[in-house]
């Protein structure tokens, strides 16, 4: 039996709501000869037996049901398990043009690229919103300097050939469950492949069903996954560019953590030793105020700093309510 031409691999976690869109998308791509993993990572509602009825009806789908392990976990095994030519991960709330997986199927093809990089839209319900995606040079270099400029490390809309991914080893970092897209594709980078750009808009990212996204929502373990995965990035970052990026991200998380306290005194300075080191009064690209707070919380006083986060949001407050 022939390995089929795509493998798409959508972790799922209590999709119930919407889920019916892609899995719907996938059936119905103008490239067949695919097949789907759904792997359903110890949902409460009814979306196992929504995938179970799926696998039912069509050959192509390939069930997995496991206890929670979170999505990086998710995705790995998922990779474990796929036996086609290319690779694409799709997210139970979004969805697919239908000739998405053919037109980059038929990019990769006649490149003989490793990996294919794709448009793709924001769905906001009332109003939508194109991200173009096109590298400023297909050089693997030039891409990573582009991470966080206008190229996302989402593997949603990345066709990957499977025997790269398996050449140089590659796979999810466990735990990692905020940006562990991110890390995979930055490693994949670091290797000597060849990319191409197919400049139509065929992926859709729903911004608004699932509430619950690790990416729409600030809450103190969504804060420790991010620092985590800030972690993992600053021992693969390899540029400067990248290096200024890790450290603007970590000096926003630091004082969202303080905002929310996410942290205790001691946990925080661990979290967050390296910004000692930094000259953060002297950065430029991130507001005085937020840097001078998380300045002032890691070189004078913790609790001090906290209090004068509280003070801001209740100013924030009375202002609001005098209009």
């Amino acid at each position: 039996m022939s390995s089929p031409a795509v493998s798409i691999i959508v972790p799922v976690y209590n999709a119930e709501p919407y889920m019916h869109r892609c899995i719907d998308s996938l059936l119905n791509q103008t490239l067949t000869d695919v097949e789907i993993l759904l792997i359903n990572d110890g949902s409460t509602d009814t979306s196992a037996a929504l995938c179970d009825e799926w696998a039912a009806k069509d050959p192509r789908v390939k069930v997995f049901h496991r206890t929670n392990h979170g999505v990086a976990a998710t995705r790995q095994f998922g990779l474990e398990h796929v036996t086609g030519k290319y690779v694409i991960h799709a997210d139970p709330d979004d969805w697919l043009d239908l000739n998405m997986l053919e037109k980059m199927y038929t990019t990769a093809e006649e490149d003989l690229a490793d990996m294919v990089i794709c448009d793709y839209i924001h769905e906001y319900g009332d109003h939508t919103e194109r991200v173009k995606q096109q590298p400023t040079a297909n050089s693997s270099e030039q891409i990573i300097n582009d991470f966080y400029d206008h190229i996302s490390g989402s593997l949603c809309n990345k066709l990957i050939r499977l025997e790269t991914i398996r050449q140089y080893n590659l796979g999810f970092i466990d735990k990692v469950d905020i940006g562990e897209d991110m890390l995979f594709t930055l490693r994949l980078l670091q290797q000597p492949i060849r990319v191409s750009y197919c400049s139509d808009v065929l992926y859709h990212y729903d911004r608004i069903s699932n509430a619950n996204s690790y990416s729409r929502t600030v809450s103190p373990e969504k804060i420790h996954k991010r620092v985590l995965f800030f972690k993992k990035w600053r021992e693969i970052a390899h540029t400067e560019t990248l290096a200024n990026k890790i450290t603007n991200n970590e000096i926003q998380y630091a004082y969202l953590s303080l905002k929310t306290q996410a942290y205790t005194k001691e946990e925080f300075f661990e979290a967050f030793q390296q910004l000692r080191e930094k000259p953060l009064l002297k950065h430029s690209s991130y507001p005085f105020a937020i840097r001078f707070i998380v300045w002032f919380a890691l070189h004078i006083h913790f609790r001090t700093a906290e209090l004068l986060i509280a003070l801001q949001q209740r100013g924030k407050k009375r202002t609001q309510t005098s209009f």
